[in-house]
């Protein structure tokens, strides 16, 4: 099977690819680099840099010509603090990209989306005035 894991340099994620790999699929990663990193790649899975927000439709280009069957989904702005910072990139990143996946897949029949969300606990609590 041909799997795209969508943010797959990063921590989690890359562990993915690699049970993916290891399971015998065919594995594409799409990553930005912002925070994960080239060293977390497999060789053996293809690697697209790309942007989901600021790069939709190459990312529709890569997806039409790879043809997956599913897509995994681990691209965000995990960061409690940067959130609270500037909100706005927060939703640019997780909502828009997030809706930008999932237009595509629609338009190009990607048959399974698997989106891996903590709901924000990764960094735990996080309260602004100090309390």
């Amino acid at each position: 099977m041909k799997i795209v894991v969508i943010g797959g340099a990063g921590f989690i994620a890359s562990h993915v690819v690699d049970h993916y790999l290891a399971e015998g699929h065919e594995v594409v990663v799409v990553d930005n680099l912002s925070t994960g990193k080239r060293e977390n790649l497999y060789p053996d899975a293809r690697f697209y840099e790309l942007d989901i927000v600021e790069q939709r439709d190459r990312l529709e280009e890569v997806l039409r010509e790879e043809q997956p069957e599913v897509i995994n989904i681990h691209a965000a702005q995990k960061s409690v603090p940067k959130s609270v910072e500037d909100p706005l990139l927060d939703l640019k990143i997780n909502v828009e990209g997030l809706i930008n996946v999932l237009e595509i897949c629609k338009k190009v029949d990607v048959k399974k989306v698997i989106f891996a969300s903590s709901g924000g606990a990764l960094a735990g609590g996080f309260c602004p005035s100090g309390d």
